[in-house]
């Protein structure tokens, strides 16, 4: 288990992000913005709009966030776009995956477009948090809440290990964290972080570098439920090595 990391695991206090990249006009907007550090999007599967290149009746990984299936922007050229022509990401990015269908096609573009250096977080809200008591709970975003922990872990990892051999330049860590209903305000309870304990040690993701744990702000994670959440981690010997909590506000 590592006791220090990389300073480029480690995310700069000043670091600024262009989140729900989900548009070629955002994704051209951060590229040229030389504040913005790191670039996140979200992946679902579905067609592609306004490219001339790609048939939009093929259903793809697509850069769109829930309940959206239709964008003009594709894995594929996130990636090229985000990309040198060495092959060394012009920022940081942040894959966050919606489906668990798009988790493996994702890494295979990786591949194809011959991504070799940089830092890549691999996102997904992958167990239960507040207000859900499952992942499958139905709602209008039911055909995208199908990603199961130890499911998406085993595909990730699959693709970690082949690329620490084979692309030793490449970083990719985990952000994963908890669904969440942003109009509960409960907060989280010690077997919320249990869970998450035991996922990180059964899979002994520290040992892959940084790891990150990753809850959005809006009202899920608002001043009631933040104070109850960081006690049950610090608690918790697993930490002590090295925790970071990401957190989103609402504009």
């Amino acid at each position: 288990m590592p006791t220090s990391f990389p300073p480029s695991l480690l995310p700069s206090p000043k670091q600024c992000w262009s989140h729900g990249t989900c548009t070629q006009k955002k994704l051209v907007e951060a590229l040229a913005n030389p504040n913005i550090t790191a670039i996140e999007s979200d992946l679902v599967i579905g067609s592609v709009s306004n490219d001339s290149l790609t048939d939009s009746s093929l259903m793809i990984p697509i850069m769109a966030h829930p309940p959206d299936k239709s964008s003009d922007l594709s894995i594929k050229s996130f990636l090229q776009q985000v990309t040198t022509d060495d092959g060394v990401l012009k920022k940081h990015i942040k894959l966050d995956f919606k489906q668990m269908k798009v988790v493996s096609p994702t890494f295979e573009e990786i591949i194809r477009q011959h991504v070799r250096k940089g830092l890549i977080f691999l996102n997904a809200d992958i167990l239960p948090g507040p207000g859900f008591k499952n992942m499958m709970r139905k709602d209008i975003y039911n055909d995208y809440y199908d990603i199961h922990p130890e499911e998406f872990l085993q595909v990730c990892l699959k693709f970690l290990n082949k690329f620490k051999k084979e692309l030793p330049n490449l970083q990719l860590v985990f952000s994963i964290g908890f669904k969440a209903d942003v109009l509960n305000l409960q907060g989280f309870s010690q077997s919320h972080i249990e869970k998450m304990i035991n996922l990180i040690r059964d899979y002994d993701l520290i040992s892959y570098g940084a790891y990150f744990i990753n809850r959005r702000g809006n009202k899920s994670l608002s001043c009631l439920s933040l104070p109850a959440a960081i006690p049950l981690y610090q608690c918790n010997p697993l930490f002590s090595i090295f925790l970071i909590l990401i957190l989103w506000k609402t504009q």
